[in-house]
């Protein structure tokens, strides 16, 4: 993990449609912490486990829905969350735990999720 800030830290770079590479991002905050993205390599879900726990991942865009994305709510133990208009994108045997229904939610964390059509 690469600590960008105190309250920051960025995943290992991973390789998603076998050409574009992204980063997650850990943030801690008072309300707890949360990733930004989905990280889905095994060994960076030990590394966030060892930072400890992980209230929620933050989906931002619909392609987050992954085969990967199942092992990391698992790995993580965490709960899956984006905006309500994502949901038809996802598996039978998988869903969104906290739904953000409107244009525009405060988080507990400070961030503020904006609703753009594909992005988060």
């Amino acid at each position: 993990m690469k600590k960008l800030f105190p309250d920051l830290w960025q995943t290992p770079r991973e390789m998603r449609f076998g050409v574009l590479a992204s980063h997650a991002y850990i943030l801690d905050h008072a309300a707890g912490r949360d990733l930004i993205y989905v990280a889905e390599n095994d060994e960076t879900h030990s590394k966030i486990n060892v930072m400890g726990h992980v209230d929620h991942i933050y989906m931002s865009h619909n392609h987050e829905i992954s085969a990967g994305l199942a092992d990391a709510k698992l790995a993580l133990n965490t709960q899956l969350t984006g905006h309500e208009k994502m949901r038809k994108y996802f598996p039978d045997d998988l869903s969104l735990d906290l739904c953000l229904e409107a244009a525009r939610t405060e988080m507990a964390s400070g961030l503020v999720a904006l609703y753009t059509p594909g992005h988060t």
